[in-house]
């Protein structure tokens, strides 16, 4: 009975909008929601538009320092992302290694009369 009403309300909401032509408060949305996902066009870039690049040479001499400056940020934050994914990673893989080895080891993990099972194990020093 639930679901009949809520399909109710929601094709009332959706003859309410194409009688506004999508021109309400909700339109917009209701109109991005129902339009049909077009994967070639969003995966690539829209055309005519490319990466936003900084360079010190094409800038006029007042702005030259500041675009210096905001290269060398960019530059470090670049490679402390690298790092930092690098080192999200490794982490990645060490919890892969200890939940296998979790696995491995949980039959054994239930105690002999059969009560709780263990909740807390030490693998690996962890």
């Amino acid at each position: 009975m639930r679901s009949a009403g809520k399909a109710a309300s929601v094709a009332t909401l959706l003859e309410e909008t194409s009688q506004r032509d999508c021109t309400g408060p909700h339109g917009f949305w209701i109109k991005l929601l129902l339009s049909p996902l077009d994967k070639a066009a969003s995966a690539a870039p829209p055309s005519g538009v490319t990466e936003p690049r900084l360079s010190a040479t094409d800038s006029p001499a007042a702005m030259g320092d500041a675009v210096k400056t905001l290269e060398a940020i960019m530059k470090s934050f670049t490679k402390e992302k690298a790092r930092l994914e690098g080192l999200l990673q490794a982490a990645q893989g060490r919890r892969d290694n200890l939940d296998k080895e979790i696995q491995a080891v949980s039959p054994f993990l239930l105690p002999l009369s059969g009560g709780d099972a263990i909740r807390s194990v030490e693998v690996c020093g962890q």
